[in-house]
């Protein structure tokens, strides 16, 4: 799964988009979308997640609680 980050005014920090992780197909195709319309004043990129690799439930979850 990977996210759309932004640098505002291409300065400063970079934040993570309003978008949930997504796969990388989805990801690169909004990423394209929005630097080609405001590539000019700000900057994208995608990165991973770890979302991917942390198990949603293991077969002993329930007697421990989680």
């Amino acid at each position: 799964m990977f996210k759309l980050q932004i640098n505002w005014l291409k300065t400063g920090e970079w934040v993570d988009c309003v978008y949930p992780p997504s796969p990388y197909d989805v990801s690169m195709s909004r990423f394209h979308y929005y630097t080609n319309l405001w590539g000019h004043e700000h900057e994208y990129r995608i990165i991973p997640t770890l979302t991917h690799l942390i198990p949603e439930d293991t077969p002993l979850a329930e007697a421990y609680g989680g």
